[in-house]
């Protein structure tokens, strides 16, 4: 993977508030560079012991979604790859990877002009590892 990108995604685990609760959400319409992206997070480690920098997180409900059975309608997402513990999905972000607003982005405009349906969504969160001195 680009070196850029790696340094990028360990910066991005050091501001993430730790405990899982620190998440991130990357969109794209290009399917390889989504493959790109899911390979690297699911190979990047730190520590003697190999430890996961990013652990993968899942889509959280919908808030007033209950089909009435005690189950939550599961969001409108396909799994279209699996990486390890890593998932990158088919579907639209949304609610269930903490997007509260529904809005359209300039690329969500390009996209539509450009007839491609598709949004590729990686939903992940920082490690529940904590860190010590050994980490590097």
């Amino acid at each position: 993977a680009c070196v850029q990108l790696v340094g990028f995604l360990r910066q991005v685990h050091n501001i993430l508030e730790e405990g899982g609760k620190g998440k991130m959400t990357i969109v794209t319409d290009n399917l390889w560079y989504g493959r790109m992206l899911l390979h690297t997070i699911s190979q990047l480690t730190r520590g003697r012991r190999k430890r996961h920098l990013f652990a993968q997180s899942e889509p959280l409900a919908a808030e007033g979604n209950n089909r009435g059975d005690g189950e939550s309608n599961r969001p409108p997402l396909k799994e279209q790859e699996r990486a390890g513990d890593f998932i990158l999905w088919l579907g639209t972000p949304g609610p269930w990877c903490g997007h509260s607003v529904a809005a359209s982005s300039y690329f969500d405009r390009v996209w539509t002009r450009d007839g491609n349906p598709n949004r590729y969504v990686l939903f992940v969160s920082r490690s529940n590892h904590q860190r010590t001195a050994t980490s590097s």
